[in-house]
């Protein structure tokens, strides 16, 4: 019976020790996080005082995670990155910020690029702007994926770093689109991609008649004459003036007709727009905002009407 009991009160102890050091191990982690968390905050600080703010609309600190659907799997597609020196409208660095600005990327199936591979940020536009691109090298099919990071390092006249992963997934056959924006970002990115591979015919030529749907081979064939009176597909887009303003050098803007309009204290303001698209593109329309700290991500503050 004595056994018994010692055999009983070792099992228990060892249970107590089990316990024990799964708190630690859970403490450790929590401390460790936290940590990171109070230190970011801390230097960060640090900075504010040495007027010194290194930023971006994407790339952050700790890093930033974006998930994008829709993507056609087929056209490049471009990520804009804004990097800038200011805390809001009233704290901003007053000296030059140099940076460098590099990309790891998944060379066997994509093929990535930087508009540059390190800059600087005047003191007195506080704004400086990359593009990156990645192309597709391999065969991507429905909900395939492809993940890269985009990573900045300011190297004068402090030392900071930020970084972004970005995840796109092969979006289903069709037509889709996406508002990407951020808070605090001066515009948006209307993202419309059309993974259909067919055109419908918009005015008669030869021996098609309007509404006549044809492939895309038999598309690439013609003239470019001919082309003109072609879309895979046909985009309407609307929204308000009041709180958004269309980037008119956009070459889809460009490009648009049944442009409506809303006159605000005198001007006349875009509300809505259409615009032809081809097969197995990604476009993307620019908007500013007139309230920057405002986030439409997720939201409909963009109305969008396919019709193909």
């Amino acid at each position: 019976m004595l056994r018994k009991r010692i055999k009983i009160h070792r099992l228990s102890k060892t249970k107590k020790y089990i316990i024990i050091l799964f708190l630690c191990m859970l403490s450790i982690t929590f401390a460790f996080s936290f940590g990171r968390y109070v230190y970011t905050k801390v230097i960060d600080l640090y900075f504010m005082t040495k007027n010194f703010y290194f930023e971006s609309d994407k790339l952050k600190n700790p890093q930033a995670t974006y998930s994008m659907n829709y993507w056609n799997g087929v056209d490049y597609y471009d990520i804009d990155i804004n990097l800038n020196s200011f805390k809001n409208d009233i704290l901003k660095s007053n000296s030059d910020i140099t940076y460098n600005i590099r990309y790891e990327c998944p060379q066997s199936i994509v093929t990535c690029s930087l508009s540059k591979s390190s800059g600087t940020i005047s003191g007195n536009t506080n704004t400086d702007l990359v593009t990156f691109r990645m192309t597709p090298v391999a065969v991507f099919n429905d909900n395939d994926s492809v993940t890269f990071r985009i990573i900045a390092e300011a190297t004068s006249p402090y030392q900071k770093t930020l970084s972004a992963s970005f995840t796109l997934i092969v979006g289903k056959y069709g037509l889709s689109h996406v508002i990407e924006d951020a808070a605090g970002q001066a515009y948006l990115n209307l993202k419309v991609t059309n993974t259909l591979d067919s055109y419908i015919v918009k005015e008669s030529f030869g021996s098609y008649t309007a509404g006549n749907h044809i492939s895309k081979a038999v598309y690439d064939s013609l003239s470019a004459t001919d082309k003109e009176k072609c879309a895979s597909a046909i985009i309407n887009v609307s929204f308000n003036p009041n709180d958004l303003r269309i980037d008119n050098t956009n070459k889809d803007f460009m490009n648009a007709y049944n442009i409506q309009t809303s006159t605000i204290s005198g001007y006349n303001y875009v509300r809505a727009f259409t615009f032809d698209m081809d097969s197995s593109v990604s476009n993307v329309i620019k908007f500013y905002k007139k309230n920057k700290s405002n986030n439409y991500s997720g939201t409909n503050a963009i109305t969008v009407n396919y019709s193909y």
